[in-house]
């Protein structure tokens, strides 16, 4: 059946781009996390994936649903201040996880953290909280430095093991 009008003019305001928090728990050699929130400009709703299970007999194929699985991958960027704080935290939580300098490392437990992604309507209220575990920062990308005004921003791809929906 065709949509209408009525439909359409009874749908609830939609959620927009801009209108979302991304909150981190503890972060290994950080005393403020709260900075991590409001320095974050930009990420993306991990998804995910049911696997396919096949089963063919007699000429005939059925489709069935497998695990769920997750990427393992998440990509957020965040915007540098004249401390050079986001860079600093990013690259010492690195350093806790895997040193390179001591040829060391620490356990999963202690550098990974569980982060939360807030989606809010025009109140703002959450409607949606996205609850991302086993966090932690596996590449923190190269920004580009020119003669331009603009602003430094870290483009940081984080690993993680799955997601829940609250």
């Amino acid at each position: 059946m065709r949509p209408s009008l009525q439909e359409l003019v009874s749908t609830l305001d939609p959620l927009q781009t801009w209108n979302w928090s991304m909150i981190f728990g503890t972060i290994p050699g950080s005393s403020d996390t709260r900075q991590m929130t409001y320095k974050c400009v930009s990420t993306v709703i991990p998804g995910s994936n049911l696997e396919q299970v096949g089963l063919e007999a007699h000429g005939l194929k059925l489709n069935f649903a497998g695990r769920r699985t997750w990427s393992g991958q998440w990509e957020a960027t965040f915007f540098e201040t004249r401390d050079a704080g986001t860079r600093t935290a990013l690259v010492n939580w690195q350093e806790f996880s895997r040193s390179w300098v001591n040829n060391s490392g620490s356990y999963k437990s202690e550098y990974a953290t569980k982060a939360a992604l807030q989606l809010f309507d025009d109140r703002p209220l959450v409607v949606r909280e996205i609850e991302i575990y086993g966090v932690y920062p596996m590449t923190v990308g190269e920004p580009q430095l020119d003669q331009t005004s603009d602003i430094i921003r870290y483009p940081v791809t984080f690993s993680f093991d799955y997601t829940k929906d609250l």
